[in-house]
């Protein structure tokens, strides 16, 4: 199955990664003390799950909890990089968030 194509020739896909990845600059240049530590703790954690994904000996419980990690470290970091805050502080994210109708 391939992507659906914008306008602009990017695919749906690439173009939500590329606002993920503004998003995450903007975020950084904002605060790069906590962003920095919130990608760091995130590494952690998907290097854990990706080594319990492929160990023949971690059980099922153990890839849960890798999994669960990872989702919560996830969610603390897209926290920091989405939302209200941001584009009140940044101004280029609410006029991104304007032009593209999703938040910054």
């Amino acid at each position: 199955m391939s992507p659906n194509r914008t306008p602009d020739g990017l695919a749906d896909g690439l173009d939500s990664l590329a606002d993920a990845l503004d998003d995450l600059a903007l975020a950084y240049a904002q605060n790069p003390t906590t962003v920095g530590r919130l990608l760091t703790a995130h590494a952690a954690t998907v290097t854990a799950l990706d080594l319990a994904a492929v160990d023949y000996d971690a059980t099922d419980a153990t890839r849960a909890m890798r999994a669960a990690e990872a989702a919560g470290t996830r969610e603390a970091l897209l926290e920091q990089i989405t939302g209200d805050q941001l584009a009140d502080v940044i101004p280029l994210a609410a006029a991104r968030t304007a032009q593209n109708g999703h938040s910054a």
